[in-house]
């Protein structure tokens, strides 16, 4: 019955973050759109670095209060006595380096394994979809018409 709960509670954090990462980027992709559309003709150097920033900057962002509500959970679970450390295993694991120099108890490891998932997701779909802003930026900056994505 516990690995149910423990697959319950590692799918829950992953669908928490898969959720909101959407939505901000839903936003965040919006924003831009409207940025792209409302002002015509070749966009400054300025305003590519600055758009192109600011998209990263809050993308790091999500991803540290990601990394923060894994090792919080940790924290209410009694697996570390500080946050320091919970932060410290938790940033390892999200970014999958793993050093393995702080573990879980065999309780739940498992956890382990779901926060590694969700790290690699997490930033995959943030390369993405900074990929995808380049290609925006990219045809503002060369004037090429921009067709919206939906």
């Amino acid at each position: 019955m516990a690995l149910f709960l423990h697959i319950f509670l590692g799918s829950i954090l992953v669908a928490f973050t898969v959720v909101v990462h959407s939505l901000c980027i839903v936003i965040m992709l919006r924003r831009i759109q409207v940025w792209v559309n409302e002002y015509p003709g070749k966009a400054s150097l300025a305003q590519l670095v600055t758009i192109f920033s600011s998209t990263t900057l809050a993308l790091l962002v999500l991803h540290a209060v990601y990394i923060w509500m894994w090792a919080l959970c940790y924290l209410l679970l009694g697996e570390f006595s500080n946050l320091e450390r919970a932060l410290y295993f938790s940033s390892t694991t999200y970014s999958t380096l793993g050093y393995g120099d702080l573990t879980l108890t065999e309780e739940w490891q498992l956890l382990t394994g779901f926060e590694a998932v969700n790290g690699l997701m997490m930033f995959g779909i943030s390369a993405a979809f900074l990929f995808a802003v380049f290609g925006m930026l990219y045809r503002k900056m060369t004037r090429d018409k921009y067709t919206p994505m939906w």
